[in-house]
């Protein structure tokens, strides 16, 4: 900077005293004095944060594509999008409910994501189920097409096995 007496479009991460982490971009101009000698510095900061989220998710849409259209079938392209979900949202665990022939049930896609061989277990049991639509929560969402989300599935009423 001293040198050229410039900075375009430097990129950091910074960090709010609430401990929230923001993008900036930082552009400066040296600014000297008659003799040549530094004076201080023209400095700005863009916030830079939903660029920087709008290119994760580009990022994260176009790997899955590419992947995806390179699956062997639609179980390798399901697995494909349930890891870059679960890679994208820092998810443990991730695995697809798919409708049986006649659209009566729910059950288990082959197809499924475990970073945490803790919940094996987990998909093990899952895999012996048959969901119907009048179970609380998975059945409301088949139903109503529409997201539910639940922080702890264990004490959730919603949540019949």
């Amino acid at each position: 900077f001293m040198k050229t007496g410039r900075i375009d479009g430097v990129e950091f991460e910074l960090v709010r005293r609430d401990g929230a982490a923001f993008f900036v971009s930082l552009n400066a101009t040296a600014i000297y004095g008659e003799g040549g000698e530094y004076l201080m510095s023209r400095s700005t900061l863009f916030d830079i944060t939903e660029r920087k989220r709008n290119d994760r998710r580009m990022h994260f849409l176009q790997t899955a594509m590419l992947e995806t259209s390179e699956a062997e079938d639609t179980t390798a392209a399901l697995a494909v999008v349930l890891r870059r979900i679960c890679e994208f949202t820092g998810w443990s665990y991730g695995q697809a409910w798919l409708p049986n022939a006649d659209g009566s049930r729910l059950g288990l896609s082959e197809a499924w994501y475990c970073r945490a061989p803790q919940l094996r277990q987990f998909r093990e049991q899952n895999e012996a189920l048959s969901i119907t639509s009048d179970n609380i929560l998975v059945g409301g969402v088949w139903k109503s097409q529409q997201p539910a989300w639940a922080w702890d599935l264990g004490p959730d009423p919603r949540f019949v096995r």
